[in-house]
């Protein structure tokens, strides 16, 4: 989960270390500016080429068991693709051809 904070100043007061938590800062905005009212990115409001952006607070969270088991599954399916049909007739081409040899 991702929080864009009220801080433009990181410090040890203002942004407490928790478990699971990170902060992201030292982030410039080129073109644009923090609304802080609408939790948006707005037009520039200001003629300064960059606007310092306020600290992300990244808090990390669990997967539930089934969503783990499901992204295993398709990682597992990434690492050992199903072979084509092209694939599968070369090799039993080439099983034909190896016990020809024996």
């Amino acid at each position: 989960m991702l929080e864009v904070t009220d801080v433009f100043e990181p410090t040890k007061a203002n942004c407490v270390s928790e478990d699971n938590t990170s902060f992201i800062f030292g982030l410039w905005l080129e073109g644009a500016s923090w609304d802080p009212e609408s939790r948006m990115l707005v037009e520039a409001r200001t003629t300064q080429d960059f606007e310092k952006f306020p600290v992300i607070k990244v808090i990390v969270t669990a997967k539930e068991d089934e969503e783990e088991d499901k992204a295993l599954s398709d990682t597992e399916e990434l690492d050992n693709p199903k072979p084509t049909k092209a694939e599968l007739k070369q090799q039993e081409e080439i099983d034909r051809i190896n016990e020809e040899l024996r």
